[in-house]
């Protein structure tokens, strides 16, 4: 199969404005040792979160009945930028809450600290936390629709970090 000529140019020019904007974007590029210390830091930092990025992987069906039961998430935790702007791990217990487009809790689950720390990832954009919140059996068969999702996370010292608004989940048949 021979490559599309217009495809490469417009990928080779894509590729030459991004390494031009990396290099003139008037901040200082950073070794790939700086950066590896700078991620080093940020997941052992003892910065408290104050915000949380909450994201929602492709609703998936793990029981075969063709109603969504599993959502996969990824949670990111930032401090204070003043500390870090990378996102850390941090010691501390997670609650998500899933909502009906009216408002109505349809499940909510919680994570200790022990499991927290078993969820922890290292990720590109720094370290973050991987979760799979399966609905309780039955509940799949009941909702249709989007649901709205919000995570929370509470620091072992107090303060809570939640997501900023919901993110949107595709609840129901999915077969249709």
């Amino acid at each position: 199969m021979r490559p599309d000529r217009p495809a490469l140019f417009l990928l080779a020019c894509l590729a030459l404005l991004t390494c031009n904007a990396c290099t003139t974007s008037g901040e200082p590029r950073v070794s790939e040792s700086e950066a590896a210390r700078i991620r080093r830091t940020a997941e052992f930092s003892n910065a408290v979160p104050v915000q949380m990025l909450l994201t929602v992987g492709t609703p998936r069906d793990s029981d075969g009945n063709r109603f969504v039961d599993t959502i996969p998430i990824v949670v990111y935790l930032f401090p204070e930028a003043s500390q870090s702007r990378l996102p850390v791990w941090s010691r501390g217990e997670f609650v998500f809450e899933l909502r009906s487009g009216a408002g109505e809790t349809i499940a909510q689950w919680a994570f200790s600290e022990d499991k927290a720390a078993g969820a922890r990832v290292p990720m590109s954009p720094g370290p973050g936390y991987s979760f799979y919140l399966k609905l309780p059996a039955g509940v799949d068969t009941k909702i249709t629709g989007p649901g709205d999702l919000y995570g929370f996370f509470t620091h072992e010292k107090g303060p809570v970090a939640g997501s900023n608004g919901a993110a949107s989940v595709r609840l129901g048949n999915h077969s249709q």
